[in-house]
């Protein structure tokens, strides 16, 4: 489902479509929770960086809870489970070498699973008579922001899942189907154009912090990749020794790739025959060439010095303004009608599959990197129950665009600025450019 528009329809209609929103929300992570196999799988950390599954269990409902009482919506008494809220509301990333693993050992499931239960009810009962209206200033944005939260959640816990031993996860056929041919690339020709982007405070739908402001860019014609790069396009970089050649990669991203011993993609399994199989979220699946590659920033950087080095010419990722020219000349600045997105599959689906204007998958299949740091736009300001969802990560993180298989919500929204450590594993691919110029503030 997409963020609802919070102007449309009367009273009574927007508090259904809440609870409807709402519903789908909880409904979806549930689901993404039920392919555990058992209770003990909460308590895997299969990524070192983030905190054990069952924290994540219980920190979307949390979420809402907290953001509830800082509102004035509910009272600081009206508090579920305090000493659970306190445990599932520490940060959600850890660094290596941590030792926060046993705080979460006082989460038992059964406990977490009633403290969900009654979560729902609370925010269920909020929804239908918390006076209105819903815009930024009000209390009622703090539902919204909760729901927009826990889709957020669902995606990243899903590529935890995905990092996941096989063993503890069930078994799911709700992915595409595989094909072992590739998919021919070619550069499109973008224009030069005049970007303006950021929400204003009357814009009618949901946006984090980060979206509001203001940036208006000169982009420089340039071409850039008519196709996300695919497994098949990105197996001649490995193949060409891409991961042991030093001259590919920035000096960080060398350094990750020897700490990692990375010598493919993540996702990416070899066997014994030298074949590579693909790890999606519930399966282990021979490589499907015609996928979108899913790498890091780095990863994908070290491909376009290849390239560049091989073909000649300045390869390159795009900047967060060179993608939304792209996406003003395919879909006019608007969400495609058809994607591979709003978790109808739990994997990607061949790079040529859904057609918008002269590219493909300018939205959905796999996020895609860019060049761009992350910056707060012109007239930024953090928003007052949630002050540190952007502040703390602008020019560290690096610029995602375009949502994944697993993305729903405002995720799937234009104006969404989606950032990550360059390093960080994600259901991220990308596609290159060549030509232009770094775009010109005006």
């Amino acid at each position: 489902m997409y963020s609802p528009h919070l102007y449309d329809g009367s009273e009574s209609e927007k508090r259904k479509e809440m609870g409807d929103y709402f519903s789908d929300a909880w409904d979806k992570e549930d689901t993404l929770f039920s392919l555990l196999k058992d209770e003990s799988s909460l308590f895997e950390q299969p990524e070192p960086t983030r905190n054990p599954l069952v924290f994540y269990y219980g920190h979307s409902a949390e979420f809402y809870i907290n953001k509830l009482v800082m509102s004035g919506i509910l009272k600081q008494v009206e508090r579920i489970d305090p000493q659970l809220e306190d445990t599932v509301s520490l940060g959600v990333f850890n660094m290596p070498g941590d030792t926060l693993k046993h705080q979460f050992d006082i989460l038992e499931p059964h406990k977490v699973k009633r403290y969900r239960d009654r979560a729902r009810e609370t925010v269920m009962k909020v929804i239908a008579t918390t006076p209105f209206p819903i815009t930024s200033k009000d209390s009622y944005w703090a539902i919204l922001m909760g729901i927009e939260h826990q889709r957020v959640h669902i995606e990243t816990t899903s590529v935890l899942m995905r990092q996941l031993t096989l063993s503890k996860i069930k078994q799911s056929n709700q992915y595409a189907p595989q094909s072992m041919a590739s998919v021919e690339n070619k550069l499109i020709n973008v224009p030069k154009g005049a970007i303006q982007f950021g929400k204003n405070q009357q814009d009618p739908y949901f946006g984090w912090d980060s979206e509001y402001g203001r940036k208006e860019v000169t982009v420089s014609s340039f071409q850039a990749s008519q196709t996300l790069v695919s497994n098949g396009e990105y197996m001649a970089f490995v193949s060409d020794n891409g991961y042991q050649c030093r001259q590919f990669w920035s000096k960080e991203g060398w350094q990750w790739k020897v700490a990692q011993n990375r010598v493919c993609p993540s996702f990416w399994c070899e066997n014994k025959d030298g074949r590579y199989f693909l790890r999606i979220v519930t399966e282990i699946v021979e490589l499907p060439l015609d996928w979108p590659v899913e790498v890091s920033q780095y990863e994908a950087t070290a491909f376009c010095t290849w390239k560049s080095l091989n073909e000649g010419g300045a390869f390159r990722l795009p900047s967060e303004s060179e993608w939304r020219q792209m996406l003003a000349v395919s879909t006019g600045g608007q969400v495609p009608s058809q994607a591979n997105h709003q978790m109808q599959r739990l994997s990607p689906v061949p790079v040529n599959r859904f057609q918008h204007g002269d590219f493909f998958d300018m939205m959905g299949n796999v996020w895609q990197w860019t060049c761009s740091l992350f910056e707060k736009l012109d007239g930024f300001e953090p928003h007052s129950l949630y002050d540190n969802y952007s502040a703390p990560y602008f020019n560290d993180y690096m610029m995602l665009m375009g949502g994944s298989f697993m993305s729903t919500g405002a995720y799937m929204m234009p104006s969404t600025r989606n950032a990550f450590k360059p390093y960080f594993t994600q259901h991220a691919g990308f596609r290159y450019v060549k030509g232009g110029v770094h775009h010109v503030e005006r």
